[in-house]
């Protein structure tokens, strides 16, 4: 196969990297399957000189190449490397631990037509990354991008054609890892490329305590990064530009307020694995309580854990185990779930807004932090006229009862 003939190049930065590329490779390849024209090249452009590969991946499905290299450009620098060293008639940026759908290529080649760029829909840690509160549509749009930021998760969410890469982002690489991403799409939007959107799920990612995005003053310098670019290259308009300068401060400050959210969240977690460790479990606390059969307010990531750890607490007895605290006693599971977002949640549980006719149940449990619950308890009383618990008040409680 000649370099000339890919239809779709996949361009993978590794950092250290190899556990990945297995996976990776065999992913692309079962996307191969789907097409009738598999023609599939996938690039690793390695960003880390102390580790190169033993054996590096081989196929006879798809094309695979290893870059290697001898310095560590940053995830923006690997992937224009990648892009250099690649021929296909679409893009597709990757990064070595994201997942995409076996179809993920048929679907997309189909929604894109004629626009230079399409995003699908995604799934971020369990849920839905469009929901109520932020549109796909929306994410995608230039307004969007110079007003709000970035809404788009990964480049993992968009399939691009080649000619749609601007110059603009190969020439000017970010020194500073986070927004090389939100750079892209503000070059090609302020080149006038067009955007369209894929309503289906077809990528998926993890949070992982190591993604860039997490650590604010990163993040804040790889901003201001792209903000200074935009400027100097006059990319988009005037007013444009002076919306996105004072976006930054606005994402600086949204982003500390999630950090803190982040620490009390911690905290909490903490506090409930010493309690867990200690044989003191939270179905025992509400199983003592009469709540057997509980509704569960809040499903992000507090309000997945308790589905969880429920879920495995009703297990364990259903099957003649021994729950931690009471061998004995009756086993407390999770009846529904209740969140705003209750379309846009992907869970093994029933889900409904606080709006819809809900089943009966023991009580309710509200997962969300207490600062953000607001008035949240009280009309949740009033519409079932069942007890309702705070996560975060129940641990406190019990962390001061066995202190």
């Amino acid at each position: 196969m000649n370099s000339s003939d890919y239809l779709i190049s996949v361009i993978v930065p590794l950092y250290r990297g190899q556990k990945y590329m297995a996976k990776m490779t065999a992913q692309i390849e079962a996307c191969a399957a789907y097409l009738e024209d598999g023609r599939i090249e996938l690039v690793y452009s390695n960003d880390e000189p102390d580790e190169q590969p033993e054996n590096p991946e081989t196929s006879s499905v798809i094309s695979v190449r290893f870059l290697e290299t001898d310095q560590n450009r940053g995830i923006h620098g690997a992937r224009v490397r990648g892009f250099e060293n690649s021929s296909g008639e679409y893009v597709l940026f990757l990064d070595q631990d994201d997942k995409i759908v076996p179809d993920y290529f048929v679907s997309q080649l189909q929604a894109i037509g004629r626009e230079d760029a399409v995003v699908c829909n995604a799934v971020s840690g369990g849920r839905l990354k469009y929901d109520a509160d932020r549109s796909l549509p929306d994410a995608a749009s230039r307004a969007c991008m110079v007003q709000k930021g970035n809404q788009i998760l990964s480049p993992g969410q968009v399939l691009m054609k080649r000619s749609a890469v601007p110059g603009c982002w190969l020439r000017h690489i970010l020194c500073h890892n986070g927004a090389d991403d939100w750079l892209l799409w503000l070059c090609m939007h302020g080149e006038g490329k067009r955007f369209t959107v894929n309503a289906r799920v077809l990528f998926i990612r993890e949070v992982h305590y190591h993604n860039a995005s997490l650590d604010c003053g990163k993040m804040t310098l790889s901003e201001r990064e792209v903000y200074r670019i935009v400027e100097e290259n006059r990319l988009l308009t005037d007013g444009e530009r002076t919306a996105l300068a004072a976006l930054l401060p606005m994402l600086q400050e949204q982003r500390m307020r999630e950090n803190e959210k982040w620490k009390r969240m911690f905290l909490l977690l903490r506090d409930w694995f010493l309690l867990e460790h200690r044989g003191l479990s939270l179905a025992g606390y509400l199983r003592e309580r009469g709540m057997c059969l509980i509704a569960v307010y809040g499903y992000g990531y507090l309000g997945r854990t308790v589905v969880e750890q429920l879920t495995g607490t009703a297990q364990m007895s259903g099957n003649g185990g021994i729950a931690s605290d009471n061998k004995d006693s009756k086993k407390v599971e999770t009846a529904y779930i209740i969140d705003k977002n209750a379309a846009f949640l992907r869970a093994e549980r029933p889900c409904y807004t606080l709006e819809d006719a809900l089943p009966p149940a023991d009580g309710v449990l509200i997962t969300v932090m207490t600062g953000e619950a607001g008035g949240l308890a009280e009309r949740i009383r009033e519409k079932l006229k069942v007890p309702v618990f705070c996560l975060e008040t129940v641990i406190g409680e019990m962390t001061a009862e066995y202190a």
